[in-house]
């Protein structure tokens, strides 16, 4: 093989490599890891209801989803007592593997209506609506 030929040859095989590692450069064969971000709180159940005075309600209880939809574990829901009388089990609860986070509410002793609210980071809260009796 003439050296013209061979220098030919190198300079092809050093060209095809170099435009090969500039394409696996640019390729991500890691599979980057889906971070969720919570986008949504939806009230589950507990509201309305009715309450007598001095007693728990039902669990008020919310659903925290991704931004594909799915369930998200482990997020602190903060939960208020917006308006009436009464206390809250606790100010935060976890949300479970299905993305579902209860509290319970405690009436006052007045008879009226009462508002609790559950909210995840900067997401409108949701609302209970309680009637005490």
């Amino acid at each position: 093989m003439s050296a013209a030929l061979k220098r030919a040859t190198r300079l092809m095989a050093g060209a095809g490599m170099a435009v090969s590692l500039l394409f696996a450069a640019g390729c991500d064969d890691d599979d980057d890891p889906f971070v969720p971000v919570v986008t949504t709180i939806t009230l589950t159940s507990g509201s309305p209801q009715t309450i007598v005075h001095s007693q728990p309600s039902q669990p008020l209880t919310v659903t925290v989803k991704d931004q594909n939809g799915d369930p998200i574990s482990g997020r602190t829901v903060t939960w208020a007592v917006a308006t009436g009388t009464g206390t809250l089990t606790s100010a935060t609860s976890v949300t479970n593997a299905q993305g579902v986070a209860t509290m319970i509410f405690t009436a006052g002793a007045t008879a009226g209506t009462a508002t609790v609210t559950a909210t995840v980071g900067n997401l409108t809260p949701v609302t209970f609506n309680l009637t005490i009796t």
